[in-house]
């Protein structure tokens, strides 16, 4: 279903932008990386707390600017599907 601040004929968000989504994506993150050191390696990021990590901000902008590919953006991807 369409998500608050989508307009045809983009692609759509993601809907995961709850409270309860993000916790359960931050989770899921530092389940599979171990530690927001894991994080930050494998993901080239320089996160300094639990709460920086975040599903994508915008749907068409992960795909057409190659978010997707990155390591964390697999992860997310991963992590979405389950």
């Amino acid at each position: 279903y369409p998500a608050a601040g989508w307009s045809y004929p983009s692609g759509g968000r993601f809907q995961v932008y709850t409270v309860t989504a993000k916790q359960a994506s931050r989770s899921g993150m530092t389940a599979k990386y171990g530690s927001l050191r894991g994080i930050n390696s494998a993901g080239g990021l320089n996160l300094t707390s639990g709460d920086q990590i975040s599903p994508p901000n915008e749907g068409d902008g992960f795909y057409t600017k190659g978010g997707y590919k990155t390591a964390e953006g697999k992860a997310f991807l991963s992590w979405n599907k389950s």
